[in-house]
């Protein structure tokens, strides 16, 4: 009968004990999270930062451009109002003062567009290195080892390029539990005051690849050449300033 008893409260032990480590595995969170970098970095207070200083930089040198503009349409009523005679040395001049200024214009906005769409690279560029630095704290203080990259938004269903990134998603579901984007973006923005409201804020990235918003069609108006007069007949294409998509 004690051989019985004993055996019994042994069983009843050891199912207490699977069970206590069972709930405790339970709430114990895996060594496996997920994180929203697209989410992160629309609310990166820093890079808002860094994104509206960077648009009142593009704004001021579309003032210069739209400047040069102005100059470029005056000079050129001169030839389009009959006030200089086709064929004159006088009109030539002009004709020849009017091309070099557009090619000028032109070489300058490209420039510009290059400089600006650098900027925007490096910025998103030094805000994910945090990240990564960030995450790497995280799963070294939590035993994590593994941060599998989502994105929490849904699809636009009229959107066919936002359908076919949804179908490109890596992961196709996971528990919430799991998801440490507010954690880390908490850490982020510990150190840096909110940003003061301004124009622009940075874009909603993909998740293999970024496109920040910027300078969409800067010096560039249908129907005009780059940044200057009338091109009657001839649409320069916008030119969106951002990382490349990957097609």
């Amino acid at each position: 009968m004690k051989k019985f008893v004993s055996m019994a409260t042994l069983v009843a032990s050891v199912w207490a004990a699977s069970q206590g480590m069972r709930a405790e595995a339970q709430q114990a969170r895996p060594p496996i999270a997920v994180i929203d970098v697209t989410a992160i970095f629309k609310d990166h207070y820093r890079l808002k930062a860094m994104m509206n200083d960077l648009q009142q930089q593009i704004a001021a040198a579309e003032q210069e451009i739209q400047k040069q503009r102005q100059t470029y349409e005056a000079l050129g009523a001169k030839m389009t109002e009959g006030q200089l005679k086709r064929g004159s040395p006088e009109y030539k001049a002009l004709e020849e003062q009017l091309r070099k200024i557009e090619s000028e214009t032109s070489v300058k906005i490209a420039q510009q567009r290059r400089d600006f769409h650098e900027q925007q690279a490096k910025m998103y560029y030094s805000v994910y290195q945090e990240i990564q630095q960030e995450v790497k704290r995280y799963c070294e203080a939590n035993g994590v080892f593994l941060v599998m990259r989502f994105l929490g938004e849904q699809p636009d269903q009229n959107d066919p390029d936002q359908l076919y990134r949804d179908l490109n998603r890596s992961v196709v579901h996971y528990h919430p539990h799991i998801d440490i984007t507010k954690v880390v973006l908490a850490q982020l923005n510990a150190n840096s005051p909110p940003p003061v409201a301004g124009p622009v804020t940075p874009g909603a990235p993909g998740p293999n690849n970024l496109q920040p918003q910027g300078m969409s069609n800067y010096g560039a108006q249908p129907g005009v050449n780059p940044g200057l007069g009338p091109n009657p007949g001839a649409t320069r294409p916008q030119q969106p300033m951002g990382i490349p998509q990957r097609r």
